[in-house]
């Protein structure tokens, strides 16, 4: 019953997520996540941490550690921004 809740959670996310073109990650795991729903097209910028990861596009944004530049993000017009919580 888990596996199949935990199936259907996963393709309404992929719905969802579906819908955007351009997304920011400031977290390594936003990042990850993004990547196994088959995102990886679709981010355009993520944090220091998250550049690290070997699935990412070379021409992927970096945004830095920390302190998140606003401005820089917005400049980059993206459809979903993804910040966690120690941003």
């Amino acid at each position: 019953m888990k596996k199949i809740i935990f199936i259907i959670f996963i393709s309404i996310i992929n719905i969802t997520f579906s819908n955007f073109s351009r997304i920011v990650s400031t977290s390594p795991s936003n990042t990850e996540i993004l990547l196994e729903l088959g995102m990886k097209n679709k981010i355009i910028a993520v944090d220091t941490h998250s550049k690290n990861i070997l699935d990412l596009n070379s021409s992927t944004i970096n945004l830095g550690n920390g302190i998140i530049n606003v401005e820089a993000i917005l400049n980059l017009n993206p459809d979903l921004i993804l910040i966690s919580t120690y941003n």
